[in-house]
Protein backbone atom coordinates (compact mmCIF):
# COMPACT_ATOMS: atom_id res chain seq x y z
CA UNK A 1 0.00 0.00 0.00
CA UNK A 2 2.82 2.31 0.89
CA UNK A 3 4.45 1.65 -2.51
CA UNK A 4 1.17 2.47 -4.25
CA UNK A 5 0.85 5.74 -2.33
CA UNK A 6 4.45 6.58 -3.12
CA UNK A 7 3.86 5.87 -6.81
CA UNK A 8 0.75 8.08 -6.83
CA UNK A 9 2.70 10.90 -5.19
CA UNK A 10 5.50 10.56 -7.74
CA UNK A 11 2.95 10.58 -10.56
CA UNK A 12 1.27 13.67 -9.12
CA UNK A 13 4.61 15.49 -8.80
CA UNK A 14 5.57 14.50 -12.34
CA UNK A 15 2.27 15.88 -13.58
CA UNK A 16 2.87 19.21 -11.85
CA UNK A 17 6.41 19.29 -13.22
CA UNK A 18 5.10 18.77 -16.76
CA UNK A 19 2.45 21.46 -16.35
CA UNK A 20 5.01 23.94 -15.01
CA UNK A 21 7.36 23.07 -17.86
CA UNK A 22 4.52 23.70 -20.29
CA UNK A 23 3.91 27.14 -18.81
CA UNK A 24 7.65 27.86 -19.16
CA UNK A 25 7.41 26.72 -22.76
CA UNK A 26 4.65 29.25 -23.41
CA UNK A 27 6.94 32.03 -22.24
CA UNK A 28 9.71 30.91 -24.58
CA UNK A 29 7.33 30.34 -27.52
CA UNK A 30 8.42 26.69 -27.83
CA UNK A 31 5.01 25.44 -28.93
CA UNK A 32 6.07 21.95 -30.00
CA UNK A 33 7.46 21.06 -26.58
CA UNK A 34 4.48 22.72 -24.92
CA UNK A 35 2.02 20.51 -26.79
CA UNK A 36 3.85 17.32 -25.84
CA UNK A 37 4.21 18.31 -22.18
CA UNK A 38 0.59 19.40 -21.87
CA UNK A 39 -0.83 16.23 -23.39
CA UNK A 40 1.24 14.09 -21.00
CA UNK A 41 0.25 16.23 -18.02
CA UNK A 42 -3.42 16.12 -19.07
CA UNK A 43 -3.39 12.31 -19.19
CA UNK A 44 -1.89 12.15 -15.69
CA UNK A 45 -4.35 14.71 -14.34
CA UNK A 46 -7.38 12.92 -15.76
CA UNK A 47 -6.16 9.56 -14.44
CA UNK A 48 -6.07 10.94 -10.88
CA UNK A 49 -8.76 13.64 -11.15
CA UNK A 50 -6.09 16.08 -9.95
CA UNK A 51 -7.87 19.45 -9.92
CA UNK A 52 -4.69 21.52 -9.54
CA UNK A 53 -2.93 19.78 -12.41
CA UNK A 54 -5.97 19.96 -14.71
CA UNK A 55 -6.33 23.66 -13.88
CA UNK A 56 -2.75 24.22 -15.04
CA UNK A 57 -3.24 22.06 -18.13
CA UNK A 58 -6.40 23.80 -19.39
CA UNK A 59 -5.02 27.22 -18.54
CA UNK A 60 -1.87 26.50 -20.54
CA UNK A 61 -3.94 25.15 -23.45
CA UNK A 62 -6.04 28.33 -23.40
CA UNK A 63 -2.94 30.55 -23.40
CA UNK A 64 -1.39 28.85 -26.43
CA UNK A 65 -4.65 28.26 -28.33
CA UNK A 66 -4.67 29.63 -31.85
CA UNK A 67 -7.72 27.86 -33.25
CA UNK A 68 -10.18 30.68 -32.61
CA UNK A 69 -11.82 32.71 -29.85
CA UNK A 70 -14.67 30.28 -29.16
CA UNK A 71 -12.35 27.34 -28.53
CA UNK A 72 -10.16 29.46 -26.27
CA UNK A 73 -13.23 30.51 -24.25
CA UNK A 74 -14.11 26.84 -23.82
CA UNK A 75 -10.60 26.06 -22.55
CA UNK A 76 -10.75 28.92 -20.03
CA UNK A 77 -14.11 27.55 -18.87
CA UNK A 78 -12.52 24.13 -18.31
CA UNK A 79 -9.65 25.74 -16.38
CA UNK A 80 -12.07 27.66 -14.18
CA UNK A 81 -14.16 24.51 -13.63
CA UNK A 82 -11.16 22.66 -12.19
CA UNK A 83 -9.83 25.73 -10.35
CA UNK A 84 -13.10 25.95 -8.42
CA UNK A 85 -12.44 22.41 -7.20
CA UNK A 86 -8.76 22.96 -6.44
CA UNK A 87 -7.25 24.00 -3.13
CA UNK A 88 -6.33 26.70 -2.24
CA UNK A 89 -8.65 29.29 -3.92
CA UNK A 90 -5.48 30.93 -5.24
CA UNK A 91 -5.82 28.68 -8.30
CA UNK A 92 -9.18 30.26 -9.11
CA UNK A 93 -7.62 33.71 -8.78
CA UNK A 94 -4.79 32.62 -11.07
CA UNK A 95 -7.21 31.50 -13.79
CA UNK A 96 -9.30 34.67 -13.52
CA UNK A 97 -6.22 36.90 -13.73
CA UNK A 98 -5.26 35.13 -16.95
CA UNK A 99 -8.75 34.88 -18.48
CA UNK A 100 -10.18 38.35 -17.78
CA UNK A 101 -7.79 40.20 -20.16
CA UNK A 102 -8.94 37.80 -22.91
CA UNK A 103 -12.64 37.98 -22.01
CA UNK A 104 -12.72 41.76 -21.80
CA UNK A 105 -11.61 42.24 -25.43
CA UNK A 106 -14.77 40.64 -26.86
CA UNK A 107 -18.37 41.83 -26.59
CA UNK A 108 -19.33 38.16 -26.50
CA UNK A 109 -17.49 37.56 -23.19
CA UNK A 110 -17.51 41.00 -21.58
CA UNK A 111 -20.24 40.05 -19.09
CA UNK A 112 -18.13 37.02 -18.17
CA UNK A 113 -15.17 39.34 -17.58
CA UNK A 114 -17.24 41.54 -15.26
CA UNK A 115 -18.50 38.53 -13.28
CA UNK A 116 -14.96 37.16 -13.14
CA UNK A 117 -13.64 40.46 -11.81
CA UNK A 118 -16.26 40.47 -9.05
CA UNK A 119 -15.30 36.90 -8.12
CA UNK A 120 -11.61 37.81 -8.15
CA UNK A 121 -12.16 40.81 -5.86
CA UNK A 122 -14.15 38.62 -3.48
CA UNK A 123 -11.40 35.98 -3.38
CA UNK A 124 -8.65 38.56 -2.79
CA UNK A 125 -10.48 40.12 0.16
CA UNK A 126 -12.00 37.00 1.76
CA UNK A 127 -8.82 34.93 1.48
CA UNK A 128 -6.47 37.72 2.50
CA UNK A 129 -4.58 37.70 -0.81
CA UNK A 130 -3.56 41.33 -0.42
CA UNK A 131 -0.46 40.69 -2.53
CA UNK A 132 -2.85 40.45 -5.51
CA UNK A 133 -4.63 43.75 -4.84
CA UNK A 134 -2.80 45.58 -7.63
CA UNK A 135 -3.59 42.77 -10.06
CA UNK A 136 -7.28 42.94 -9.18
CA UNK A 137 -7.40 46.72 -9.66
CA UNK A 138 -5.76 46.30 -13.07
CA UNK A 139 -8.53 43.88 -14.10
CA UNK A 140 -11.18 46.35 -12.93
CA UNK A 141 -9.46 49.14 -14.85
CA UNK A 142 -9.48 47.04 -18.01
CA UNK A 143 -13.23 46.57 -17.64
CA UNK A 144 -13.76 50.32 -17.24
CA UNK A 145 -11.72 50.82 -20.39
CA UNK A 146 -13.89 48.34 -22.32
CA UNK A 147 -16.93 50.40 -21.27
CA UNK A 148 -15.36 53.63 -22.54
CA UNK A 149 -14.81 55.01 -19.02
CA UNK A 150 -11.22 55.99 -19.75
CA UNK A 151 -10.57 58.44 -16.91
CA UNK A 152 -12.01 55.98 -14.39
CA UNK A 153 -9.86 53.24 -15.92
CA UNK A 154 -6.71 55.36 -15.62
CA UNK A 155 -7.48 56.22 -11.99
CA UNK A 156 -8.16 52.58 -11.05
CA UNK A 157 -5.05 51.23 -12.80
CA UNK A 158 -2.87 53.88 -11.17
CA UNK A 159 -4.32 52.86 -7.78
CA UNK A 160 -3.26 49.32 -8.66
CA UNK A 161 0.25 50.50 -9.52
CA UNK A 162 0.47 52.26 -6.16
CA UNK A 163 -0.55 49.00 -4.46
CA UNK A 164 2.12 47.13 -6.44
CA UNK A 165 4.76 49.58 -5.25
CA UNK A 166 3.82 48.63 -1.68
CA UNK A 167 4.23 44.92 -2.38
CA UNK A 168 0.52 44.33 -3.04
CA UNK A 169 0.78 43.27 -6.67
CA UNK A 170 2.87 41.22 -9.07
CA UNK A 171 5.60 42.39 -11.44
CA UNK A 172 3.32 41.16 -14.24
CA UNK A 173 0.60 43.55 -13.03
CA UNK A 174 3.10 46.43 -13.13
CA UNK A 175 4.11 45.67 -16.72
CA UNK A 176 0.53 45.11 -17.87
CA UNK A 177 -0.61 48.32 -16.15
CA UNK A 178 2.03 50.29 -18.06
CA UNK A 179 0.95 48.59 -21.28
CA UNK A 180 -2.78 49.23 -20.81
CA UNK A 181 -2.19 52.85 -19.77
CA UNK A 182 -0.19 53.34 -22.97
CA UNK A 183 -3.10 51.99 -25.00
CA UNK A 184 -5.68 54.12 -23.18
CA UNK A 185 -3.66 57.31 -23.67
CA UNK A 186 -3.33 56.35 -27.35
CA UNK A 187 -7.13 56.10 -27.59
CA UNK A 188 -7.36 59.53 -25.96
CA UNK A 189 -4.74 60.82 -28.45
CA UNK A 190 -2.49 61.89 -25.58
CA UNK A 191 0.56 60.82 -27.53
CA UNK A 192 3.50 61.75 -25.25
CA UNK A 193 1.82 59.94 -22.33
CA UNK A 194 1.05 56.95 -24.57
CA UNK A 195 4.70 56.68 -25.58
CA UNK A 196 5.91 57.10 -21.99
CA UNK A 197 3.78 54.27 -20.58
CA UNK A 198 4.31 51.95 -23.56
CA UNK A 199 8.07 52.46 -23.36
CA UNK A 200 8.06 51.53 -19.67
CA UNK A 201 6.12 48.35 -20.51
CA UNK A 202 8.48 47.64 -23.42
CA UNK A 203 11.55 47.81 -21.17
CA UNK A 204 9.99 45.47 -18.61
CA UNK A 205 8.86 43.06 -21.35
CA UNK A 206 12.43 42.84 -22.62
CA UNK A 207 13.60 41.99 -19.10
CA UNK A 208 10.83 39.39 -18.66
CA UNK A 209 11.43 37.87 -22.09
CA UNK A 210 7.76 38.34 -23.00
CA UNK A 211 8.10 38.65 -26.76
CA UNK A 212 4.44 39.27 -27.60
CA UNK A 213 4.30 42.12 -25.10
CA UNK A 214 7.46 43.59 -26.64
CA UNK A 215 5.72 43.57 -30.03
CA UNK A 216 2.52 45.08 -28.66
CA UNK A 217 4.38 47.97 -27.06
CA UNK A 218 6.57 48.56 -30.11
CA UNK A 219 3.39 49.07 -32.12
CA UNK A 220 1.96 51.54 -29.59
CA UNK A 221 5.24 53.48 -29.46
CA UNK A 222 5.55 53.56 -33.25
CA UNK A 223 1.99 54.83 -33.68
CA UNK A 224 2.54 57.59 -31.12
CA UNK A 225 5.79 58.69 -32.76
CA UNK A 226 4.22 58.65 -36.23
CA UNK A 227 1.41 60.93 -35.06
CA UNK A 228 3.99 63.19 -33.38
CA UNK A 229 5.91 63.28 -36.71
CA UNK A 230 9.01 61.82 -35.08
CA UNK A 231 9.68 59.92 -38.29
CA UNK A 232 13.07 58.38 -37.47
CA UNK A 233 12.02 57.05 -34.07
CA UNK A 234 8.79 55.68 -35.50
CA UNK A 235 10.67 53.95 -38.33
CA UNK A 236 13.15 52.44 -35.86
CA UNK A 237 10.34 50.99 -33.73
CA UNK A 238 8.53 49.61 -36.78
CA UNK A 239 11.64 47.95 -38.23
CA UNK A 240 12.26 46.31 -34.85
CA UNK A 241 8.60 45.25 -34.76
CA UNK A 242 8.78 43.55 -38.17
CA UNK A 243 12.13 41.86 -37.48
CA UNK A 244 11.10 40.63 -34.02
CA UNK A 245 7.68 39.44 -35.21
CA UNK A 246 9.17 37.50 -38.12
CA UNK A 247 11.64 35.83 -35.75
CA UNK A 248 8.81 34.21 -33.74
CA UNK A 249 6.29 33.79 -36.59
CA UNK A 250 3.93 36.36 -35.06
CA UNK A 251 2.29 37.04 -38.43
CA UNK A 252 -0.33 39.53 -37.30
CA UNK A 253 2.34 41.74 -35.72
CA UNK A 254 4.42 41.46 -38.91
CA UNK A 255 1.36 42.68 -40.82
CA UNK A 256 0.85 45.52 -38.33
CA UNK A 257 4.51 46.50 -38.70
CA UNK A 258 4.25 46.73 -42.48
CA UNK A 259 0.98 48.66 -42.14
CA UNK A 260 2.71 51.07 -39.77
CA UNK A 261 5.58 51.57 -42.23
CA UNK A 262 3.05 52.19 -44.99
CA UNK A 263 1.27 54.83 -42.91
CA UNK A 264 4.59 56.41 -41.90
CA UNK A 265 5.71 56.84 -45.51
CA UNK A 266 2.29 58.07 -46.66
CA UNK A 267 2.44 60.75 -43.94
CA UNK A 268 5.81 61.85 -45.34
CA UNK A 269 4.34 61.88 -48.89
CA UNK A 270 6.70 59.06 -49.85
CA UNK A 271 3.87 57.30 -51.61
CA UNK A 272 5.85 54.76 -53.63
CA UNK A 273 7.43 53.37 -50.46
CA UNK A 274 4.11 53.59 -48.61
CA UNK A 275 2.35 51.56 -51.29
CA UNK A 276 5.13 48.96 -51.23
CA UNK A 277 4.80 48.41 -47.47
CA UNK A 278 1.00 48.34 -47.57
CA UNK A 279 1.15 45.76 -50.39
CA UNK A 280 3.36 43.52 -48.25
CA UNK A 281 0.89 43.91 -45.38
CA UNK A 282 -2.11 43.16 -47.63
CA UNK A 283 -0.52 40.01 -49.08
CA UNK A 284 0.41 38.64 -45.66
CA UNK A 285 -2.97 39.55 -44.15
CA UNK A 286 -4.89 37.85 -46.95
CA UNK A 287 -2.72 34.74 -46.74
CA UNK A 288 -3.13 34.54 -42.94
CA UNK A 289 -6.88 35.38 -43.07
CA UNK A 290 -6.86 38.72 -41.22
CA UNK A 291 -9.67 40.47 -43.15
CA UNK A 292 -9.61 43.65 -41.09
CA UNK A 293 -5.85 44.14 -41.59
CA UNK A 294 -6.23 43.27 -45.28
CA UNK A 295 -8.94 45.90 -45.73
CA UNK A 296 -6.99 48.61 -43.90
CA UNK A 297 -3.89 47.82 -45.97
CA UNK A 298 -5.89 48.21 -49.19
CA UNK A 299 -7.28 51.50 -47.88
CA UNK A 300 -3.70 52.67 -47.26
CA UNK A 301 -2.75 51.87 -50.86
CA UNK A 302 -5.91 53.56 -52.17
CA UNK A 303 -5.22 56.66 -50.10
CA UNK A 304 -1.68 56.88 -51.49
CA UNK A 305 -3.11 56.82 -55.02
CA UNK A 306 -5.80 59.37 -54.11
CA UNK A 307 -3.24 61.84 -52.78
CA UNK A 308 -1.53 61.60 -56.18
CA UNK A 309 -4.90 61.92 -58.02
CA UNK A 310 -4.38 58.47 -59.55
CA UNK A 311 -8.08 57.67 -59.30
CA UNK A 312 -8.24 54.63 -61.59
CA UNK A 313 -5.51 52.87 -59.62
CA UNK A 314 -7.23 53.77 -56.36
CA UNK A 315 -10.46 52.24 -57.67
CA UNK A 316 -8.70 49.08 -58.87
CA UNK A 317 -7.17 48.69 -55.40
CA UNK A 318 -10.50 48.66 -53.61
CA UNK A 319 -12.45 46.84 -56.34
CA UNK A 320 -12.07 43.41 -54.65
CA UNK A 321 -13.91 44.83 -51.64
CA UNK A 322 -16.88 45.95 -53.70
CA UNK A 323 -17.81 42.41 -54.78
CA UNK A 324 -20.94 41.07 -53.07
CA UNK A 325 -21.07 41.98 -49.38
CA UNK A 326 -17.29 41.79 -48.81
CA UNK A 327 -17.00 45.41 -47.71
CA UNK A 328 -19.82 45.22 -45.19
CA UNK A 329 -18.76 41.88 -43.73
CA UNK A 330 -15.52 43.44 -42.48
CA UNK A 331 -15.01 44.83 -38.96
CA UNK A 332 -16.72 48.20 -38.53
CA UNK A 333 -13.68 50.49 -38.66
CA UNK A 334 -12.24 49.14 -41.94
CA UNK A 335 -15.77 49.19 -43.39
CA UNK A 336 -16.22 52.86 -42.50
CA UNK A 337 -12.77 53.85 -43.83
CA UNK A 338 -13.19 51.97 -47.10
CA UNK A 339 -16.74 53.21 -47.65
CA UNK A 340 -15.42 56.78 -47.36
CA UNK A 341 -12.56 56.04 -49.75
CA UNK A 342 -14.93 54.38 -52.23
CA UNK A 343 -17.14 57.47 -52.21
CA UNK A 344 -14.15 59.76 -52.82
CA UNK A 345 -12.83 57.57 -55.66
CA UNK A 346 -16.18 57.29 -57.44
CA UNK A 347 -16.90 61.01 -57.01
CA UNK A 348 -13.49 61.91 -58.43
CA UNK A 349 -13.95 59.57 -61.41
CA UNK A 350 -17.30 61.17 -62.26
CA UNK A 351 -15.85 64.70 -62.32
CA UNK A 352 -15.60 66.09 -65.86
Amino acid sequence: MRKTEQHEEQTRLLGHLLANAAEAGVRTEDRTKVTAWVEEAKALGEAQADAVLLTQVYLTLAIIDASGANHQIELFDHALHWAQRAHPPLWQAHVLLTAIPHWVTSVQTRAQAMAGCEALTRIIHTQGYQYLLGDGLLMQGMIYRSQGEYERAIETIQQGLAACQHGQGSTLAIRMSHEVLGQIYMQLRKLPEAHQWAHAAYRQSKIDGNQLSVLNNLYTMSFAQTQLKEWNRAASYLQELVTSAEAIDATQFTVMGYMGLGMLHNHQQLYREGICYYQKAAELAKEANYPGNWAVSLSGIANAYLFQERFDEAYQTIAPLLVGDTLFSLPSRPTFNLAAITYRVLTARQDP
